[in-house]
């Protein structure tokens, strides 16, 4: 199968932003930073620890998403608020909140997010070889018994030198635990 033209767009902005609770180390001392988001209070960061730059960015975020085991079964609509920081080295990206939580609309049950979400590109001279890897992993903590979400997604695609598609995986599964 001939593959004709670049995947520009894999990830849906809820895979994106809901992520994990964690703080990351922004990198060594002198790094540089600069508040980019006047308005969002997005703050950049960026260093070079000797094996190619890193650049942060952490920036608020408000997102919601329905939780289909929340309410007794019922489902609701949580919305969640946090710092994601976003880590961009080289081809690859790591997404992470931090201090991320939620409320759900109906119930008013307090939610935590947590998990990660890691993404890597490399494109050969001329577009081929393509290699892009998306692996989300998020979780939606809720009080209880039954009332946790779990969203989990692998995508891959692979292009050799001759612009052939290789590989190809997409796999997305929710569940409530």
């Amino acid at each position: 199968m001939r593959w004709a033209r670049p995947l520009s767009v894999i990830a849906t902005p809820l895979v994106v932003l809901l992520l994990a609770c964690s703080e990351t180390p922004t990198g060594p001392e002198g790094a540089a930073e600069a508040d980019i988001g006047p308005v969002t209070g997005a703050v950049l960061t960026t260093a070079n620890d000797g094996n190619g730059v890193q650049a942060n960015l952490k920036e608020p975020f408000l997102q919601v998403t329905f939780v289909e085991c929340a309410n007794g079964g019922l489902g609701e609509l949580v919305v969640i608020e946090g710092t994601l920081h976003i880590i961009f080295k080289e081809n690859a990206t790591h997404f992470q909140p931090m201090g991320a939580s939620g409320i759900g609309l109906a119930t008013e049950d307090v939610y935590q997010a947590v998990g990660v979400t890691r993404e890597s590109t490399k494109v050969g001279d001329g577009g081929f070889p393509y290699v892009h890897t998306f692996v989300n992993n998020f979780h939606l903590v809720g009080p209880g018994p039954d009332n946790n979400f779990r969203v989990k997604q692998t995508v891959h695609v692979t292009v050799n030198a001759n612009g052939d598609l290789t590989a190809e995986v997409n796999k997305t599964s929710t569940t409530c635990q």
